[in-house]
């Protein structure tokens, strides 16, 4: 599927070409004289970190197919899909848009119950 024209695809495309160029190193950690690719678990929270990130919506996202979103924006920033940071991208954007979404449905359902409740003290006042 051609996501050029999907704003979320283009908005997560500029976040993504503006964040690797400013984190030259978000790939890699260096231990010593060795460097080392980071986890998924490191990357995904400098993306939620990440105030920019956390503006983009990625509702969407999980209605492509297999996260191809995901897979074809990185593709447009790092074009070698078989290489190890493509697939630590892919992999963090991925578990940082669930981790989003789990906030969002937590938040939701914390202001439903406070709905309640302050609808239960209001009826139970009377």
């Amino acid at each position: 599927m051609d996501y050029q024209g999907n704003p979320n695809a283009l908005k997560l495309y500029a976040f993504l070409e503006k964040w690797t160029r400013s984190h030259p190193s978000w790939a890699y950690g260096s231990s010593g004289w060795l460097m080392t690719l980071k986890t998924v678990e490191t990357v995904t929270a400098e993306l939620l970190n990440d105030v920019e990130f956390n503006e983009i919506s990625l509702v969407g996202v999980f209605k492509s197919p297999d996260g191809q979103l995901i897979a074809t924006v990185v593709g447009w920033v790092l074009p070698l899909p078989a290489s190890l940071e493509f697939q630590l991208l892919v992999d963090a954007i991925t578990a940082a848009a669930n981790a989003k979404q789990r906030n969002q449905r937590g938040i939701a359902a914390g202001l439903t119950l406070i709905a309640v409740a302050a609808l239960f003290a209001m009826l139970s006042s009377d």
